[in-house]
């Protein structure tokens, strides 16, 4: 079962059963309706004509850019079944499987195994220290509103504001000029014109 793509890059969704040893392509690593359970594709039962086009599709890009690939297994198509997407094929040909997150090993590197409930546990916690990095600062002012602090969109509004003074103080040297300029062509201009 490849582990690797071509440039050795480390591939994902692809798992084993910790007790049978039966290998998976995981589809969903957390299911919503029971959420101690994942959705895969046991890869040795499947036809190996269906096996070689999905892999393919889980080799791509597309999937190994997502945590999940059932979204996008819902918007391919197998050349055998041209008119239902891979995902309601797998289903119709009963080949999605739900099985219990801790019987299933997924390889992250060479050295690291995790089951997807860790796996989706390592997302989380990413995502939850990502959102509070970006999280909005508040302050309470002395009349005790509570107003939101953001230093980039403080430091934004300020350059802003310089960047308008600036702009009045060119405009107040040409309306000041212009004065001048006028004022300079009545003076130089004959009475009787």
């Amino acid at each position: 079962m490849p582990l690797n793509d071509l440039t050795g890059k480390q591939l994902k969704h692809y798992g084993q059963n910790e007790l049978t040893k039966e290998r998976y392509i995981v589809i969903a690593l957390q299911n919503d309706t029971d959420p101690d359970t994942c959705s895969v594709i046991p890869y040795d039962r499947l036809d190996s004509d269906l096996r070689s086009e999905l892999v393919a599709v889980v080799n791509s890009d597309e999937c190994q850019r997502v945590p999940e690939i059932w979204k996008i297994l819902d918007t391919k198509f197998f050349y055998s079944y041209p008119k239902q997407t891979m995902l309601k094929v797998l289903q119709a040909l009963r080949q999605i499987q739900v099985v219990d997150q801790s019987q299933v090993k997924i390889e992250i590197t060479p050295d690291i195994t995790m089951t997807p409930k860790e796996i989706v546990n390592a997302i989380n916690q990413y995502e939850a220290e990502k959102s509070h990095k970006t999280a909005q600062k508040f302050h309470i002012s002395d009349d005790g509103v509570k107003t939101v602090v953001n230093d980039e969109k403080d430091k934004e509004i300020e350059s802003l504001k310089s960047e308008l003074n600036g702009v009045k103080d060119q405009i107040s040297l040409l309306s000041s000029s212009m004065s001048e300029l006028i004022a300079a062509l009545k003076t130089s201009m004959p009475k009787g014109e």
